[in-house]
């Protein structure tokens, strides 16, 4: 388990209708007023990776490949959350929408989440990290300090 103060997003997460995964932690303690200013954070960030908060109804079946990805997204970013564990958070998404979840995940970071990021997107990787590692001959490895990370390589 991640403990209360950690989300992920898991490569391949099957999701159900998208008010069920933004309520999901949330369901057990709805009448908890604390339970209920979390779930209106995930719902007011909505917009802000570029989806319209009457999509909070719709069924997860009838959303796009990008649209389920930033839905899975929201799951882990719900407010509270001190560590993000993010894999490929922004496949599948057009350019527009990556953009809106990079500046998303750029502000967590300001605020002092902690991300760690699976990515074989180099330039996100440049973007958003403060320290990269690569996956070399199957081990993690730090990457050398000025070293341009390869388009190909695992981070």
């Amino acid at each position: 388990s991640l403990g209360k103060d950690a989300g992920a997003l898991l490569a391949g997460q099957k999701l159900l209708r998208v008010s069920d995964q933004i309520n999901r932690r949330e369901r057990a303690a709805m009448a908890c007023e604390r339970e209920m200013d979390r779930r209106m954070g995930c719902l007011a960030l909505l917009p802000r990776v570029g989806l319209n908060p009457a999509l909070a109804q719709a069924a997860v079946a009838r959303c796009s490949t990008g649209e389920r990805q930033r839905l899975a997204l929201l799951r882990a970013l719900q407010p509270g959350n001190r560590v993000l564990l993010l894999d490929e958070p922004t496949s599948g998404l057009d350019d527009a929408a990556r953009a809106l979840v990079e500046q998303l995940l750029q502000s967590r970071l300001a605020a002092g989440v902690a991300v760690l990021m699976v990515t074989h997107d180099a330039a996100q990787a440049q973007r958003l990290a403060h320290r990269h590692f690569e996956l070399v001959g199957g081990q993690l490895q730090p990457a050398r300090p000025g070293a341009a990370l390869s388009p190909g390589g695992a981070r």
